[in-house]
């Protein structure tokens, strides 16, 4: 499959694609939000769950989606790498958004019984979505590495091969084996493979960090359509495989199975691309007026803040009765996630415009 590289991106191209993917991605992560705790204490297979489980599926590109969108911006090579602008504006930002809003969090879950020491831990520890802070941290760490090896393409299609195989596809296989399959010549197989890979201590193509490079690499080069078709082919595989194993597995451990709706696996990787190769050359194709680029640029501007502040802006939803199942789930996931989007949107837009908290808390 031959690719050619764009000798020089179209700046406009790029920068309107990525807003539309991060404004849908924040909306898709809160949908993931809207259905989570109804999903995991549901009846498997009754048919509000079976609806919850639609969304969970069609959406579980958004945090892939988040970190190649980053992958793309940090790692322009006509963008230099300043270790001071990295370290102490970047990096910075996000540990004093996290430490804002993982106590913010803290204090209101402890408002009835105020322990200084719990608001401590639970500040440091965070609150369950905020995971993602700590993790693009980490890879925000090592782009001047990163950039050294993105000056390579050979290093870069061993680096993503390497990913490939082993932050996705092996680790998925062998859960498959041990937790799904459990059939003891398979497991006699794996044994010996499992201990070797676990002695290898093999760290730097896993994680989250293959994404980052995966979404640079997919910007940088053109595909042909017959390519592209290809891509989103296999992202329709991925969506539902996606749906059928998490099926599966949820029918065969008589519980909601989270394993094939996790973000390393091999079906969601294969929907995550395809979502980004969509969106990269539809803006190729079609004219979008000025002002609603403008628009969604605004709401990309702000999605930072939408997404640290919207588990507590569900919570009021929830309180006001506002939920997945308040209704038909069909529409009730669409309308609640649409709700808490608006406001959150509002409150970080209201953040935005209070210059010392935009700057390190959005």
């Amino acid at each position: 499959m031959k690719t050619e590289v764009l000798q020089k991106p179209t700046q406009k191209i790029r920068t309107v694609y990525l807003d539309y993917l991060r404004v849908l991605a924040t909306f898709a992560v809160i949908v993931i939000h809207v259905c989570a705790d109804l999903w995991t204490e549901g009846s498997v297979l009754s048919l509000a769950w079976n609806t919850l489980t639609v969304y969970e599926c069609l959406v579980r590109w958004c945090v892939p989606i988040f970190v190649m969108i980053s992958g793309v911006l940090f790692l322009n090579p006509s963008k230099e790498t300043n270790l001071k602008q990295l370290f102490f504006k970047n990096i910075l930002r996000l540990v004093i958004a996290y430490t804002f809003w993982s106590f913010a969090h803290a204090l209101i879950e402890n408002r009835h019984e105020i322990n200084i020491l719990k608001i401590l831990s639970q500040t440091v520890g965070g609150v369950n979505h905020l995971w993602f802070v700590p993790m693009i941290i980490g890879v925000y760490l090592i782009v001047p590495f990163l950039k050294g090896l993105i000056k390579d393409t050979q290093l870069t299609k061993l680096f993503l091969t390497l990913f490939f195989l082993f932050t996705v596809l092996i680790p998925q296989i062998i859960v498959i084996i041990y937790d799904y399959l459990n059939i003891n010549l398979l497991v006699l197989l794996a044994d010996p493979f499992r201990s070797f890979l676990k002695n290898m201590n093999f760290f730097l193509p896993l994680g989250y960090v293959g994404y980052f490079v995966l979404g640079f690499t997919v910007n940088r080069i053109d595909l042909s359509k017959k390519q592209r078709i290809m891509i989103y082919v296999c992202g329709l595989i991925g969506f539902v495989s996606t749906f059928v194993f998490t099926i599966f597995a949820s029918v065969r451990l008589s519980k909601p199975a989270t394993f094939f709706l996790d973000y390393l696996t091999v079906n969601v990787m294969l929907e995550s691309v395809a979502v980004f190769v969509f969106f990269k050359y539809l803006f190729q194709k079609i004219k979008i007026s000025d002002k609603v680029n403008a628009f969604v640029a605004k709401l990309s501007k702000y999605s930072f803040g939408i997404y640290l502040c919207h588990m507590l802006v569900l919570k009021v939803a929830e309180k006001i009765g506002l939920t997945a199942v308040s209704f038909n789930p069909i529409f009730a996931v669409p309308v609640t996630a649409l709700f808490v989007f608006v406001v959150s949107c509002i409150i970080s837009a209201i953040i935005h415009k209070i210059p010392v908290l935009k700057k390190y808390i959005v």
